[in-house]
């Protein structure tokens, strides 16, 4: 892995963990602007990118945007863990 590689690798999981912190703080918007960033600006594959996006969408009431994250994130990695349970809650909040 060149260095840079390895570099924006350690960015995205900086971002990604810090949107969980924020994620499991209730801070929801900043952990969308985290996830935001990982996604549009580093990695528009990132798995956990999209998973706490989708979390905290989900958590301030955007359930489109929510059902959007999470379903790439089922599209991404199908085994992505408890990803089934989050499409069903956040279905279940959205009707």
């Amino acid at each position: 892995m060149t260095k840079n590689k390895n570099l924006k690798l350690v960015i995205c999981q900086c971002f990604t963990n810090r949107a969980l912190c924020y994620i499991n703080l209730n801070r929801f918007i900043e952990a969308l602007s985290d996830a935001d960033f990982v996604i549009s600006k580093l990695d528009d594959s990132n798995v956990r990118a999209y998973h706490r996006r989708g979390i905290s969408h989900m958590r301030i009431d955007n359930f489109e945007d929510a059902l959007r994250d999470l379903h790439k994130v089922k599209e991404l990695d199908p085994a992505y863990s408890n990803i089934e349970k989050d499409i069903r809650e956040c279905m279940s909040k959205y009707d």
